[in-house]
């Protein structure tokens, strides 16, 4: 059953990437894309931290 759980957190984290993406970067070129990514990445790994710090 987890593997079936992960699956479905990383098709909805896949999707809210792709639409944050075509939000903020509409018509902008690449570099805007891969500084998302870089944004979001930085806001799960504080997220794992504090969840992990609260263990």
């Amino acid at each position: 059953m987890s593997n079936v759980c992960d699956k479905a957190h990383a098709m909805i984290l896949l999707s809210y990437v792709q639409r944050r993406i075509a939000k903020q970067c509409r018509e902008k070129d690449i570099e805007c894309a891969l500084e998302e990514i870089e944004k979001i990445k930085a806001s799960i790994e504080e997220i794992l931290v504090n969840e992990i710090s609260t263990l």
